[in-house]
């Protein structure tokens, strides 16, 4: 565990200091092993950088192929050299290429995204949802590539989703878009 409530208590200066102070965060061995009984798809991000994502990328699908095998993690990382380590450590494995906004200002079309994606290893797609345009599903599609979208709290998003062909949603608000999905 890590004591991060003190780090983030002293960057705030909010008064609340006392709230955040010794809050901690679990490893993720125990995250996954509280996890074992969840059906769901659990999607681990490495936020990593040039000099640690062979290292974190070796750690997390060591972490990962101790605990979990059951198919419903998706590794992902905006880092696309850390797919492929993930590839040479547990080859099987669903590994999503991360994409922001941003990536519009290096690339002529959304279009390229999933080849540039797959030449990495990657065989699903977790862009921004800005990025979520009929063109960019349609050429997804052709490679058989699925696509998450991150972070949506409008409920609009349920249907255009779904029109686009999105596979999932990210959300900081399930219950809301649920209830949309169900409306």
């Amino acid at each position: 565990e890590t004591d991060v409530g003190s780090w983030f208590a002293a960057r705030k200066k909010s008064g609340r200091e006392a709230d955040f102070s010794d809050q901690r965060i679990i490893s993720l061995k125990t995250a996954l092993e509280y996890l074992k009984s969840f059906s769901g798809v659990i999607y681990i991000e490495l936020k990593c950088g040039n000099e640690d994502f062979a290292l974190l990328s070796e750690a997390v699908c060591g972490v990962v192929a101790a605990n979990r095998s059951d198919g419903r993690i998706i590794l992902k990382s905006f880092k696309l050299a850390s797919i492929i380590e993930i590839r040479r450590h547990i080859a099987e494995i669903a590994a999503a290429a991360l994409f922001d906004a941003g990536i519009m200002k290096m690339i002529r079309s959304e279009e390229f995204l999933p080849a540039l994606a797959a030449e990495f290893g990657a065989n699903e797609l977790s862009i921004h949802y800005s990025l979520a345009t009929p063109k960019l599903a349609a050429a997804a599609r052709r490679v058989n590539m699925p696509i998450t979208i991150w972070t949506v709290d409008s409920p609009r998003w349920v249907a255009k989703a779904a029109d686009v062909g999105i596979a999932a949603i990210i959300t900081n608000n399930p219950a809301k878009l649920i209830a949309a999905r169900r409306a």
